[in-house]
């Protein structure tokens, strides 16, 4: 990554990720750390698709910016940033479920 580019895009990009652990370790609640977990993805998924941006314009064969999207969203590291909301909303679920049967 070439981060003379664009200094502040390249990283948050590097930074926005590193906070999932962060939320993970300190969030109290798991209905925030979920909503929080999803900003962190939402967040990862559009700077990444801006920096794909940049890389396709500047070689000249983007088609659309949903088409440039899409294809973010089928990268290993944006899959994974919404693989770990989709969990965290299923043990926020599951301890959910636990704690209203032991009242």
């Amino acid at each position: 990554m070439d981060l003379r580019a664009n200094p502040l895009l390249s990283g948050l990009y590097c930074l926005v990720p590193a906070t999932s652990i962060l939320i993970f370790c300190f969030a109290r609640s798991h209905r925030i750390e979920a909503a929080l977990q999803a900003v962190v993805a939402v967040s990862f998924l559009m700077l990444y698709s801006m920096i794909n941006w940049r890389t396709c314009a500047e070689m000249g064969y983007c088609g659309t910016v949903a088409a440039t999207v899409l294809e973010t969203v089928k990268t290993r590291t944006v899959e994974a940033a919404l693989a770990v909301v989709a969990l965290t909303l299923v043990a926020a679920t599951i301890l959910g479920n636990q704690r209203a049967g032991k009242s």
